[in-house]
């Protein structure tokens, strides 16, 4: 994959006439001593401006190699001192990132599911014990799962034959709770053994 890197400098008005002095190094090389892949074009004046100058020189690599992976420093001179900047070409680690991705999706779905967990755990037990079975009640050693407890009302004094709460809990709850979920319910009516 090609690869270019560009070098600006601005030159201030000086009085003198000379051409600024700007170029690459690898290290304590020349790019001129380097490989043919990695050429330095021509000092290219960006902006001049009552003597002032801005120029670019650019590094181009036809292709970067494993050899190419160094520091490459832009100096540039005049009368007045040297400067130079500094450019480092190392491997991507491109693993942290696939990394810390799949880690992040990972994390993202374990929250998800520990949420719907929360919300949703008897309709999870529930739906497991219709398709899987009640194991784990089997060897629980008790003979039933829940009491259940409901206010008798004197109906003779009412004037009815029964009440909305002994329907519902005489007849609707054990049918829904026995039949379809697999509990065993306790029903003083209808559990309570005389004497016992």
């Amino acid at each position: 994959m090609p690869l270019s890197l560009d070098c600006k400098a601005f030159f201030g008005y000086s009085g003198e006439n000379r051409r600024p002095i700007i170029y690459w190094m690898k290290g304590e090389k020349f790019i001129e001593e380097l490989a043919g892949h990695i050429k330095e074009s021509e000092v290219r004046i960006v902006r001049e401006h009552l003597g002032e100058k801005e120029v670019q020189l650019s590094l181009t690599f036809d292709a970067v190699e494993e050899v190419d992976l160094a520091n490459y420093t832009c100096y540039v001179e005049n009368h007045i001192g040297k400067r130079g900047g500094s450019a480092l070409l190392q491997k991507k680690d491109m693993y942290r990132l696939e990394l810390a991705g799949g880690l992040g999706v990972i994390l993202l779905l374990l929250g998800v599911l520990t949420a719907l967990y929360k919300c949703y755990n008897l309709e999870i037990l529930l739906c497991y014990r219709r398709h899987f079975g009640s194991d784990e009640t089997e060897d629980d050693n008790k003979e039933y799962d829940a009491y259940l407890s409901y206010t008798k009302v004197d109906l003779d004094s009412l004037g009815r034959t029964s009440s909305d709460e002994e329907t519902f809990a005489l007849e609707i709850l054990p049918d829904v709770l026995e039949k379809h979920y697999g509990y065993k319910l306790f029903i003083p009516d209808r559990d309570l053994i005389p004497s016992s």
